[in-house]
Formats: C-alpha cells, sequence, structure tokens
C-alpha cells in the first residue's frame, strides 16, 4: 500500500505520534493491555494508531517489546500464508525504539463474533466453523512440528505463576483464600489447585500438545476478530510471537471470549463476597443480558467446537478436548492479572462495589477457579466427565 505516513525513521515515540494528524482523533478503548490507540482520518478513510511507551510493564507481555514483536509476526504470516493474508491486519507505519513502540494500521470496522449468539449456539458455531477451518487450511497448517515436552506446563501454568505476585498484591484477600466457595461450589484456592496440577505428572503429559503449528496468533479472544455484517472477517492484533504455537491454546481464547471475557470488558461482571471468614463465599454475575446468554451458550458451543472436521483432523491422535478445557481455564486465572494492567475499562461499577479494574480481575480469577475445581475432579471419574464438566458459572 502506498502511502506517505512517516516510517522508522522518526527519531523518537513522541515525534512519531507528533508526525501523525492525531489533533482530531478519537480515543479507542478495550484491547486489554495499557497500549493506547487512537483512530484518526488521513488519506481519505479511517486508521488506528496503537501505541506503548518502554519501560517495565506491570504484567509479561504488556510492554513495548512485545508489541514491537507483533510486527514481525504480522510480517511473518502475511508472507508465510498468502491466502490469509488479504484478512489479516496490514501495518502501515511504524516506529520501534527504547522509548517505544507505535503502529498505524487501517482501521477495521466491525463487532466481535459474539454477537452472533443471540441468534443462538447454532448460528455462532455455523460461522466459527468455517473460520477456523480457513484459518488452518490458510494458516496454522502451512507450518508443523513435534512439541516439546511440557509446553502445556510452560505456556499455560507458568504463565498464571508469573502473575501471582501481581494479583497477590491486588486481590482481596478472601480471593486468595486455600478454600473458598464460588457460586455455591467448594473450591480449593488456585494456589493448591496449581500445586495438585504440579504434582500430576500424567496429567501433565496428558495435556501436551503431540504438534505445534504456524503462530497465526496466539490471542485469539474474539475482539480480535472483526466480524462485518457480511460475516467477513479480519484478523487483528496478534499476539508478538514467532513460536511455534497450539491451535488449541487459539480456540479456548475464543472459548472464554464467549464464556465470560468479551462482555465482562464491555460490561464489567458483578462480584460480591456474601460471607467472610475461614471459607470465604463468593458470587459473580454478568451485568446483562447479553452476557448471561453467552454465558449460558458457551457448553453447547464448545461441544460443537469438539466435532468441526477440520480441526479433528489436523489434531488426530492428540486429547486436544482435555486440553481446550483445561485451557479456558487457565486463560480465565491468568487474563486476571491483565485485568490489573489495563486501565481502560469502559465500564463502571456501582459505587459499593470494588474499582473496576479489580472487580474484572476477581469475576476472572473466580471463574478460573472454579472451572479449574470442576476438571480435576471430573478427570477422577475419566476423560469422559472432564469433557462433560460444565463451562458455565
Amino acid at each position: 500500500m502506498a502511502i506517505s505516513f512517516p516510517q522508522t525513521s522518526q527519531s523518537s515515540l513522541a515525534s512519531f505520534l507528533a508526525s501523525l494528524p492525531l489533533d482530531r482523533g478519537r480515543p479507542l478503548g478495550g484491547g486489554g493491555t495499557p497500549a493506547r490507540s487512537t483512530r484518526f482520518e488521513a488519506l481519505g478513510r479511517s486508521w488506528v494508531v496503537k501505541y506503548l511507551t518502554g519501560g517495565p510493564a506491570l504484567v509479561d507481555g504488556h510492554d513495548a517489546a512485545t508489541l514491537a514483536r507483533k510486527l514481525d509476526q504480522i510480517a511473518l504470516v502475511r508472507s508465510q500464508c498468502p491466502r490469509l493474508a488479504p484478512r489479516y491486519v496490514e501495518p502501515v507505519a511504524a516506529y520501534r525504539g527504547p522509548d517505544g513502540t507505535a503502529i498505524v494500521m487501517p482501521f477495521y470496522p466491525g463487532t466481535s463474533p459474539t454477537r452472533l449468539i443471540a441468534a443462538g449456539p447454532a448460528a455462532f458455531v455455523a460461522w466459527y466453523a468455517h473460520f477456523l477451518s480457513d484459518l488452518i487450511r490458510d494458516g496454522y497448517a502451512v507450518r508443523r512440528a513435534a512439541a516439546p515436552p511440557g509446553w502445556f506446563a510452560s505456556l499455560y501454568a507458568r504463565r498464571v505463576c508469573r502473575r501471582l505476585p501481581v494479583l497477590s498484591r491486588w486481590l482481596p484477600e478472601p480471593a486468595l483464600a486455600a478454600e473458598l466457595v464460588v457460586n455455591g461450589e467448594l473450591c480449593r484456592g488456585p494456589r493448591r489447585l496449581m500445586a495438585a496440577i504440579a504434582d500430576d505428572s500424567e496429567l501433565g503429559r496428558s495435556l501436551d500438545p503431540p504438534h505445534l503449528f504456524l503462530p497465526v496468533h496466539g490471542d485469539l479472544n474474539l475482539g480480535n476478530v472483526r466480524l462485518d455484517r457480511s460475516k467477513e472477517w479480519v484478523l487483528v492484533d496478534p499476539r508478538g510471537t514467532l513460536e511455534d504455537w497450539d491451535i488449541v491454546y487459539d480456540v479456548a481464547k475464543s472459548v472464554l471470549s464467549l464464556l465470560i471475557f468479551d462482555h465482562a470488558l464491555a460490561d464489567g461482571v458483578r462480584v460480591s463476597l456474601e460471607r467472610e471468614g475461614k471459607i470465604p463465599r463468593w458470587r459473580v454475575e454478568p451485568r446483562t443480558a447479553a452476557g448471561a446468554a453467552s454465558r449460558d451458550a458457551t457448553d453447547a458451543v464448545t461441544r460443537e467446537i469438539d466435532v468441526i472436521p477440520a480441526l479433528a483432523r489436523v489434531l488426530d491422535g492428540d486429547d486436544w478436548r482435555t486440553r481446550l478445557r483445561f485451557g479456558v481455564a487457565f486463560h480465565a486465572l491468568a487474563d486476571a492479572a491483565c485485568r490489573i494492567s489495563d486501565d481502560k475499562s469502559g465500564w463502571q461499577p456501582d459505587a459499593r462495589t470494588l474499582s473496576a479494574r479489580v472487580e474484572l480481575a476477581v469475576g476472572l480469577w473466580l471463574v478460573g477457579t472454579l472451572l479449574l475445581e470442576r476438571l480435576l475432579r471430573a478427570r477422577e471419574a475419566g476423560l469422559a466427565a472432564v469433557r462433560a464438566a460444565s463451562l458455565s458459572w
């Protein structure tokens, strides 16, 4: 695309941003990280600049270096996947330096595919099956390699463990209890659950993927899929990795979007501590009818994802359905810390509740705890029980 935006010759992040026509730009919310995004008009169309200053981040992966690596991942995917490239974000200008990173890209109108749930789970699954089939054929399956032992633990469990110090500083003490009740179900605290998983080497081996694939995205929550009225889509905001990737990691992000993530970011969740004491009792609820409908549809959607032919073919012989469910639980726990890091929440809670960021974090933390407890208990009854375990909360 031939354009006249400034390129990386700019001497600083500040001068790069100053060279853009942002005086009439409009800040955009969402995104899930501390990065700022501003929509602006130039050359007869709408653009977005996403930027983040340098320095240490509160949460791993929320730093300017990771934002810069998105440029490398985008270049890799667009070069290796020519059939996918027209549906993949295309940066048109960028700055990366010790003081930060900025990326200019087209503004892609549209909404999250979670809106399809309003027509029922079947409508969403019909779209998602085609979407995922295209991603596998034109993207993930372009490269395939053997996965190293311990991949699940390194990408899922250790991600949660790295973020525990942040959560321990910000979450209220009753959310960190050794035992707690979430929506009426007795659960071990996440630290005890993580210890139980670490002690179960057989579980770790069974959750490891045998193969990894081209890193098409790495953060496939449905807010990173822009869907227009004709159901055409564009992928935006990949993780920022060049490492071979597990398709199921991304699918689990999509399931979490339906379960809680998308609606929680837009509308929040309602969290209440019903009783303190040795075993605190917590309740977590969606704040809107749309959020409740999306949550309630997730089990039916997940069962349909289990039988998507393209996914079953490429992952043949892999116990990916169990990994999918554990992945959703781990994503909920890990993303709790991201809510602390992201200060752009678009909603405000009731004055009597926790601050917006902390309430979102507690909500995700408690839902992840509930799911992980259910899955570990179900595992004692066998794989069929794990796949039958409800993800609803």
